[in-house]
Order: structure tokens, then C-alpha cells, then sequence
């Protein structure tokens, strides 16, 4: 089926008009044709692929993709719709051009394959609904999601409704956030079928609880616990998570965890066990205001933000002690907001947890 002219407008003056469209396999919007959907109408394209080589203009408009079919197209030029709804419940759709998605895509029946295509949910009002288990998003190639939410430290945002949320009391401004789903090779295994990159353009200065979501379908058969991953300078580290079971109803599991240096790129795959390098502790440092290697920096302290440090000089005097969060206030060498003088000292880093303390000695050097 052709829509060959110059312009095909489906301009319906009801409260709510709704129009199918039906074709052998193929619907073609021609080179020059625009389709434009006006507000409070839908569209369903039945068993059919779908393939703008024109202009689409949709309005608040929804546009149906209805197939029992066990694949059906949408291709060509970008699209860019205020709805979408994808119901096909013997197959899927695939996308081979990117689209915009501005309001609400729903997930009726079937799965959308992103394939090497993106989806963009508009910034304002975009979201994904009724992704279940069986009714979901995935990805056969490099397509992913994205997403551009305001992040003002206000509270828990879920962007879109990707399956991720973040909750932080720093205004982190416009946040880019995407979601794809090819699988990564971990230390520990293979990732779950989804990952999430998080992009701020602002510097990071507090905590930020992180949750992702993932589908059953999506594990691997993987049976092991699982954490939170990120790569960091082009590795995989795992980070202390906290997983919370499966919802019967959608097979929805959850995994939060807490970082301060977010980077690109977070996944979800089986648990490994965090070992702490004790040769990463520096044995001393210099807090000459310089701003380089001005205070007494644990690498991996951010991960117990419930440890105590404490400091003492060489006659057991304790000079510092933080009782939390030590990544937030590390040691800048002094003492009661005076100097220290270059010395030795020696810490003490307790855990809540009952494990052993870890002991060792610094310098400071001026």
C-alpha cells in the first residue's frame, strides 16, 4: 500500500476517531508524501511493516501497531510520534530507523526490537508502560533508549520508566540515560541482557543510590546472587549491592546499590566478592594546598560508608576521627584546624560489620 500524495492528512474532527489501515506486508509513505495524525486520533497499522520515506506529523495521537505476524517493520526515515502501542502477540516488532516516542509507548503484546536503532523518549513526557516479562524492550544489535531527564535532587526519579531510578539530594541538571541490551563479559560471568549508561555533565559530590530493574528472561540462566557492576577505566568492578527479589506478578528484580563516582556504563551480573587492596592505602601524603594528593585518601573506603577512621600520632594521641562517610571529610593533616608537622602517624579503620580493623601507618610529608 502506497500513500503516494502530495499530502495524506487524516484530519478527524470527533472526540476520539480511530482509523486502520491495512496492507499486503508492507505499507510505503512515499518520497514527498506527508502523513499527518491529528490530535485525538488513532491509527493501527494491521500486519503490515511500515516503511516513511516522507514525513510523519503525529499530534497527540496514538499509532497502533497491530501483527500477528511474526515480524513487522517500521523503517526508512525517523519517525517521531506522540504514541506509540506495539501488539503483536505472535512476534515482534523491529525497528531499522530511528524514532521518537514523545508521550507514551505501550507495550501491549509482543517484544520491540531495537535492533541497531534508537529510541529517544521525548524529555518531558516520555515513558515506557506495561513492560512485562514476555511484553518487553530489547535490543538484537547496538540500539538503545535514552533519555533526557532534570535531575534537581528532589527525590527518587525513574527516567522514563527504563527500569532505572535514582535518588540523590544533588542537583545533577540535564542527565542523559540510556539502556541497551547486549550482553557484557564480567570478572564474574556474563551480565544480565541489559545495561544502563548515566551521563551528567555535572561534577558529583554526594552519594547517589542507584536501582536497576532486569527481566527474568534476561539473565543468562544465570542462578547466582546478583550485584551492581561498573566499568571504570575500561574495567568491570563490582559494586556492594542490594538485591531485592522478583514481584510475582511482572518477574521484575531489583538491584540497588550506592556510588559517588558514577561513570558511563553500570550492569547487573553475578555476585563476586569485593577484596579490598591494602596496597592501595598511600603511605603518605602532601598538604601543601596544592591540590594534588593534599589528603589521606582510602580508594575504597566510599564502599563501607559506615567505617570509622581514626588517626594518632606517634605518642597514641588520636589527632582526627571520622565515625561515617570518610570519603566525604579524608584527613587533610591537621588538628584542631591547626598544621600537623611532616611525622608519622598511624590509622586505625574500624568496620561495622565485626570484621578485624585494618591498622597501618602514614606520613605526612611538607
Amino acid at each position: 500500500m502506497n500513500v503516494s500524495r502530495r499530502l495524506f492528512c487524516l484530519t478527524l474532527f470527533s472526540l476520539c476517531s480511530i482509523l486502520t489501515l491495512r496492507s499486503q506486508g508492507s505499507m510505503a509513505i512515499e518520497e514527498g508524501t506527508v502523513l499527518s495524525i491529528s490530535s485525538n486520533t488513532a491509527v493501527t497499522i494491521s500486519n503490515s511493516s511500515l516503511t516513511n520515506l516522507g514525513d510523519i506529523i503525529s499530534q497527540e495521537s496514538e499509532l497502533y501497531i497491530n501483527s500477528i505476524l511474526d515480524e513487522v517493520r517500521l523503517q526508512g526515515n525517523h519517525f517521531s510520534l506522540h504514541n506509540l502501542a506495539i501488539d503483536c502477540p505472535n512476534g515482534q516488532v523491529l525497528l531499522a530507523t530511528s524514532i521518537e516516542v514523545r508521550n507514551n509507548l505501550r507495550l501491549v503484546n509482543g517484544l520491540l526490537d531495537l535492533g541497531d536503532s534508537d529510541l529517544l523518549l521525548g524529555q518531558e513526557n516520555g515513558r515506557v508502560s506495561q513492560e512485562t516479562n514476555s511484553n518487553r524492550i530489547t535490543a538484537s544489535g547496538q540500539g538503545e533508549m535514552i533519555k533526557h531527564t532534570l535531575i534537581t535532587g528532589s527525590g527518587k526519579v525513574s527516567p522514563g520508566n527504563m527500569g532505572v531510578s535514582i535518588n540523590t539530594s544533588q542537583n545533577l541538571g540535564m542527565v542523559e540515560v540510556r539502556r541497551g541490551h547486549l550482553t557484557q563479559s564480567l570478572p564474574s560471568g556474563t551480565s544480565t541482557s541489559r545495561y544502563f549508561s548515566i551521563v551528567s555533565n555535572t561534577r558529583v559530590n554526594d552519594e547517589i543510590n542507584i536501582e536497576f530493574s532486569f527481566f527474568d528472561s534476561e539473565v543468562n540462566q544465570n542462578s547466582e546472587q546478583f550485584q551492581m557492576w561498573k566499568q571504570l577505566n575500561g574495567r568491570w568492578e563490582a559494586m556492594r549491592s542490594f538485591q531485592r527479589p522478583a514481584e510475582d506478578h511482572s518477574s521484575t528484580n531489583w538491584v540497588t546499590s550506592i556510588d559517588f563516582e558514577p561513570t558511563q556504563m553500570y550492569t547487573v551480573g553475578p555476585e563476586q566478592e569485593i577484596n579490598e587492596d591494602l596496597s592501595t592505602i598511600p603511605t603518605a601524603f602532601t598538604p601543601n594546598s596544592d591540590g594534588r594528593n593534599d589528603h589521606f585518601e582510602i580508594p575504597w573506603i566510599q564502599q563501607y560508608p559506615e567505617a570509622q577512621v581514626q588517626i594518632f600520632n606517634s605518642w597514641g594521641r588520636r589527632v582526627f576521627e571520622v565515625k561515617d562517610n570518610y570519603h566525604r571529610t579524608p584527613w587533610d593533616g591537621t588538628h584542631a584546624g591547626k598544621l600537623l608537622p611532616s611525622s608519622s602517624f598511624f590509622y586505625v579503620i574500624k568496620f561495622p560489620s565485626g570484621r578485624s580493623p585494618i591498622k597501618g601507618k602514614v606520613s605526612i610529608i611538607r
